[in-house]
């Protein structure tokens, strides 16, 4: 199991591979930051180009710090970490196909 977010749980993919690229790329949470950051750059009239390549690095050093601490407080595991399990044999004793 995964815990997600609203947004995360909202737009995830369904296959394993496509929710890991997702998730590499930061799930919904940082799409909606993004979108935001080149909306503020707009409303500024600063150049998207230069400013938002600064700002992601940014967004990507706070996110490592921020899922640094999380496994360090919480003891979580990466989920590329966590082995596949099998729940067909436990499926089949509850007649759930």
């Amino acid at each position: 199991m995964v815990l997600l977010c609203y947004f995360c749980h909202r737009d995830a993919p369904n296959t394993k591979e496509d929710f890991f690229e997702y998730m590499k790329r930061g799930g919904a949470k940082l799409e909606l930051i993004n979108g935001r950051i080149i909306l503020i750059l707009e409303e500024k009239n600063l150049p998207v180009a230069l400013y938002y390549p600064m700002c992601k690095e940014i967004l990507k050093g706070l996110r490592s710090i921020d899922m640094i601490n999380c496994f360090e407080k919480y003891s979580l595991k990466d989920s590329l970490e966590v082995e596949d399990v099998d729940f067909s044999e436990e499926l089949k004793q509850v007649n759930v196909t």
